[in-house]
């Protein structure tokens, strides 16, 4: 068991978290995602994550970008990092459940407040991309 965990799971939502959650992600878990992106949005705007709109759809032009061979200029840990964020605020069933007024959402918050942070490098590399073309 890592350290970050407990035996009913993470005991806390830190880049490990995030990483592990990342290196589990799949081509199939992209398209999964990419299926589901207005309903991750609906969920960027309201909450705590209102704040993170603009995130949410960078993450998810940059996804949509590499998918369709459009962007490649970023290794796969970047994509499924953003994959990984991203299917974290879609499941309603994460470490604090959706259901519970604003809290729900909270983890979903921090969870891509991580994420963007460990690729703010190339998060800054494809706004620069897309401003060219």
């Amino acid at each position: 068991m890592k350290q970050s965990e407990t035996p009913h799971g993470p005991s806390k939502i830190d880049k490990e978290f995030v990483r592990n959650g990342a290196s589990s992600v799949e081509d199939a878990d992209l398209d999964f995602m990419l299926g589901r992106t207005t309903s991750i949005l609906e969920k960027f705007a309201r909450g705590p994550l209102r704040n993170l709109l603009d995130d949410g759809r960078v993450l998810i032009e940059m996804t949509k970008a590499y998918r369709a061979g459009e962007y490649r200029s970023i290794p796969w840990w970047v994509v499924s990092s953003a994959v990984f964020a991203l299917l974290y605020v879609f499941n309603p069933a994460d470490i604090i459940p959706d259901v519970i007024p604003v809290l729900g959402m909270v983890d979903d918050a921090f969870v891509v407040s991580i994420c963007m942070k460990m690729i703010q490098t190339d998060i800054e590399k494809f706004r620069k991309f897309k401003l060219s073309r």
